[in-house]
């Protein structure tokens, strides 16, 4: 199988789920979960609240035009920050994304979204 022929698979096998990554700090967590959750995100069959948490360091330096919530302007700073992970089903994606954003702490935030292929799609891809 081509790369091509992979790309056309996924084409013509969307699921109805995307995956949602982002970063933010620990404190405000449980908040963007609730948030999320009152959104119509992390859910997935019979199953609610389903979120995954990963541990991590933040690089960056605020430039002078910034207003950073964390770390000073001019400043390389490294922080411990958690990046959030949920399933989405893409009906509820604008309003999941605006929730995050409303309830983010970061004046940029960067946000990932990936589009899911259905499951029980058999793949001929070899590694």
């Amino acid at each position: 199988m081509t790369k091509i022929d992979f790309i056309q698979m996924v084409q013509d096998n969307p699921s109805s789920y995307c995956m949602i990554r982002f970063n933010l700090p620990k404190n405000h967590l449980e908040p963007m979960m609730e948030a999320i959750h009152r959104a119509n995100g992390g859910r997935m069959g019979n199953y609610d609240h389903c979120f995954f948490i990963q541990e991590g360091v933040g690089y960056f330096r605020p430039n002078d035009l910034s207003t950073p919530y964390i770390g000073s302007r001019g400043k390389l700073e490294m922080v411990l920050e958690y990046k959030l992970e949920t399933i989405c089903l893409l009906e509820y994606l604008t309003p999941v994304l605006e929730s995050i954003k409303s309830c983010h702490p970061y004046e940029e935030c960067s946000i990932e979204v990936v589009m899911l292929m259905k499951q029980g799609i058999k793949s001929t891809v070899q590694t």
